[in-house]
């Protein structure tokens, strides 16, 4: 499910420096509200153990609440504060930022609705210039409120989709999210990035960063199928619960030659990241 993380673009803070300020994680929390997501507490923090570890140490004498900071001090967790539940997990991802190279800049204005960058001013014939994951803004091309269409006054970020490499002549194609919606009824972005406009990359070349995440629950979709139930064995049951969207399968057999009951249990599932717009990294 962490997986998920390289399709969210909206991201905060500077791979490579752990986040310990409450600042971080309340532009993080800016990002989702210029995108209009739900104020419902349905929003959570999934973060690393040093990124945990840092702000907890910096903000347990700042909350009034005295069941939160009695969690914080007995637990070294953060609980719920500004506006979200807060989860440590072992398994949040790291990437690891391109090794870039050049001055990249738009080679050519992308069409309505396209996915794809045309760039150039890279350093010539590299097998990798971006990594899947990095997050880039172009010049002049700012984010729009879903809702009103204005400005936020924010660059507008993109995420690549696949690792890129660079021609003979220094050129390159980049797939990004979310597509080039400058105008109609899914406007996310101001104007139509302009031929030689720069493009920055989020982070310094090769500097290794964990994806920290802020989500509201719809951000994100656990599907799972409920798998057949065989004859002939000894039992076999299914579970599945609609909350969370788990079915999970069990079946036990009699194994004659050496009398045992091998019992086994499976589950088919997916995830998918409907509304990226409704997450945001925070990079450390």
């Amino acid at each position: 499910g962490m997986l998920q993380a390289y399709n969210i673009y909206q991201a905060v803070g500077v791979p490579g420096t752990t986040p310990s300020t409450l600042a971080t994680f309340l532009s993080a929390q800016a990002k989702l509200d210029f995108a209009a997501a739900p104020r419902d507490s349905m929003r959570s923090f999934v973060i690393d153990p040093l990124a945990q570890a840092g702000i907890v140490n910096n903000l347990t004498t700042l909350f009034n609440p005295t069941k939160e900071i009695s969690d914080q001090y007995k637990d070294g967790s953060m609980g719920k504060a500004i506006g979200a539940k807060w989860s440590m997990d072992q398994n949040v991802v790291s990437m690891q930022v391109g090794p870039q190279g050049g001055s990249p800049q738009v080679a050519s204005a992308p069409a309505l609705g396209s996915s794809v960058l045309a760039t150039s001013g890279w350093t010539a014939a590299a097998a990798l210039r971006l990594r899947q994951g990095d997050i880039i803004t172009i010049a002049g091309v700012y984010a729009v409120n879903p809702q009103s269409r204005q400005t936020t006054g924010q660059l507008a970020q993109f995420v690549v989709l696949s690792n890129v490499s660079s021609d003979g002549a220094g050129l390159a194609s980049i797939p990004v999210s979310p597509a080039f919606n400058f105008s109609g009824q899914f406007q996310d972005i101001d104007s139509q990035p302009a031929a030689s406009a720069a493009i920055t990359v989020l982070g310094a070349a090769n500097t290794v960063s964990p994806m920290n995440l802020l989500f509201h629950r719809d951000a994100f979709i656990l599907g799972s199928a409920d798998l057949q139930l065989p004859k002939g064995v000894d039992m076999a049951s299914r579970v599945a619960d609609k909350k969370v969207g788990l079915s999970i399968r069990m079946v036990r057999a009699y194994d004659i030659v050496n009398d045992m009951f091998p019992c086994r249990l499976d589950a088919l599932y997916g995830w998918s990241t409907p509304y990226p717009q409704l997450a945001c990294r925070i990079q450390g």
